[in-house]
């Protein structure tokens, strides 16, 4: 079970381990959350002063979320679009995330154009956190997911900050695939 926090008198999804740990390494400045869904990361940021753009392709948790971006007060911007959709009007920013949704992608192709785009839209010094399933798993997750080590070598020429790759169970299925192992890559990486 996730964990729930408070942000002023709205309750939230806690963020994941792995942001709160980017923020040791960016503290301030602009936030690119791709596939922001309810907002859990992009609400409790801009709480904390970041200046957050939310992309999400779900409409009714882009409704939620803007619904709780208004009782929070916040400023935000919230799109709805993909990565490969969206207009960045060339900026640049200080930490992206992209936390367990390249999968999503339809192919490799898509998925490695996903990851050049971030790396292009990060400023120098700023942060990339990626979280996403690799193909050790056991369950038929998805057409294409990352090989072992593959988000690594994509990412040579930054300063790798952590890389993981962790085992689990799925504790959304029920039935007989409940117990197979599924795998996913952690990674935070400052550009340099």
């Amino acid at each position: 079970m996730v964990e729930k926090i408070k942000l002023g008198s709205v309750e939230i999804y806690a963020p994941r381990q792995i942001v709160i740990e980017a923020l040791k390494h960016v503290s301030s400045g602009s936030v690119l959350d791709i596939g922001s869904g309810f907002g859990r990361h992009s609400l409790f940021l801009a709480d904390k002063g970041f200046v957050v753009t939310a992309i999400d392709t779900a409409n009714e948790q882009l409704t939620v979320l803007r619904h709780k971006v208004s009782q929070l007060g916040l400023s935000m911007r919230v799109e709805k679009c993909d990565l490969r959709d969206f207009d960045s009007e060339d900026e640049q920013y200080d930490l992206i995330l992209s936390l367990m949704v390249l999968h999503f992608l339809a192919n490799r192709d898509e998925v490695l154009e996903a990851i050049q785009r971030m790396q292009e839209m990060t400023k120098v010094g700023g942060v990339n956190v990626v979280c996403a399933y690799i193909d050790k798993s056991q369950l038929d997750l998805r057409p294409y997911l990352l090989n072992s080590d593959e988000l690594r070598k994509r990412y040579t020429g930054w300063d790798l900050l952590r890389y993981e790759e962790l085992k689990g169970t799925d504790t959304n299925i029920d039935g007989p695939d409940k117990e197979k192992l599924i795998w996913r890559v952690e990674i935070i990486a400052r550009k340099i």
